[in-house]
């Protein structure tokens, strides 16, 4: 019977602490007014662009994020009923979009 080895190599893990910023193409990141102005704050601190909504247009404008959000709440519940694990899907004028499912996250990792 043959024994193995007394040493033997330790694999090297996965860093989680690494920069995000490290692989990120330049985006400027829009944000809507009910997120105040601590997060996009700490958004540009961290080295992204970041344009509030507050930044080009006047408290007055209305934000169509709602209306946007309740004209497709059935197909979000269709969405959300129909994926068994987490996602993230994007709610736009022209409809919802599924951006990452569980599976693909998993695959990227």
């Amino acid at each position: 019977m043959r024994s193995r080895p007394k040493t033997m190599a330790l694999r090297q893990k996965k860093s989680w602490t690494r920069s995000p910023m490290k692989e990120l193409r330049e985006h400027t990141y829009f944000v809507d007014r009910e997120l105040g102005s601590r997060f996009p704050a700490l958004l540009r601190s961290a080295g992204l662009k970041v344009e509030r909504l507050d930044d080009d247009f006047p408290p007055s404008t209305p934000d169509e994020s709602a209306k946007v959000f309740l004209h497709w709440l059935r197909r979000i519940d269709r969405v959300a009923t129909s994926e068994p694990k987490a996602f993230i899907a994007k709610v736009r004028k022209d409809g919802v979009h599924m951006w990452c499912r569980h599976a693909d996250w998993l695959k990227a990792i």
